[in-house]
């Protein structure tokens, strides 16, 4: 014996099914979404992390200079710790957009003046070891 279900019943049958699978998969995609997002703490952990791996950089410097290690032969490495600097920052910002433009500028200028420095002149290492301060404490890591 069949059982008869009107047209109008089963249209609704089928709406209702279609809202609740709606219903689900909006749930199921914002739980997904909020547990793999990236929290505002996280990024401030990463920006600090970087903020401190630059500046621990850059106070290689400063030992160099301490240690009489810039040779006249070379620049000891600078120019490619201060490349990395200036690749980092720039990274560093782009993940940190609670930072300014005037931040940046006021960090991308300071290592400009150092980049002009010779390495093997006196005070660079001292320099370099205050943008590595400026670093940290710009991000609000340990200055």
């Amino acid at each position: 014996m069949a059982l008869y279900i009107p047209p109008s019943r089963g249209r609704r049958l089928r709406m209702l099914a279609a809202l609740a699978g709606l219903v689900v998969g909006l749930g199921a995609g914002l739980v997904l979404g909020r547990a793999s997002a990236s929290t505002v703490g996280d990024q401030l952990q990463r920006s600090r992390a970087r903020a401190t791996e630059l500046a621990a950089g850059l106070r290689v410097l400063a030992l160099h200079e301490q240690a009489a290690a810039a040779t006249a032969s070379g620049d000891g490495g600078a120019t490619l710790v201060l490349d990395r600097t200036a690749t980092g920052l720039g990274q560093l910002f782009d993940g940190a957009p609670w930072l300014t433009a005037i931040q940046r500028d006021a960090l991308t200028g300071r290592l400009a003046a150092l980049r002009g420095r010779d390495p093997a002149t006196a005070g660079f290492g001292t320099a370099a070891d205050d943008l590595a301060r400026a670093i940290e404490t710009t991000v609000g890591g340990a200055g």
